[in-house]
């Protein structure tokens, strides 16, 4: 069932771009639309947000 939903995103997210002029944009609103969801899901508990430490953001960023 994930190969299958992952070659429909593929294949639709291909078209999308072939005919929409501006992909960051289009990348841009799928983050943000995903993140709204995310944060109403872990806000209202019908999703249980995932407990993070320090090494979790550190391991986020590159080292310098």
């Amino acid at each position: 069932m994930w190969w299958a939903l992952n070659v429909v995103f593929n294949i639709y997210n291909k078209k999308v771009l072939n005919v929409y002029l501006f992909p960051w944009l289009n990348s841009t609103l799928s983050l943000a639309y995903g993140s709204l969801i995310m944060l109403v899901s872990c806000a209202t508990k019908i999703v249980k947000a995932p407990k993070t430490d320090m090494n979790f953001w550190k391991a986020l960023f590159p080292d310098f």
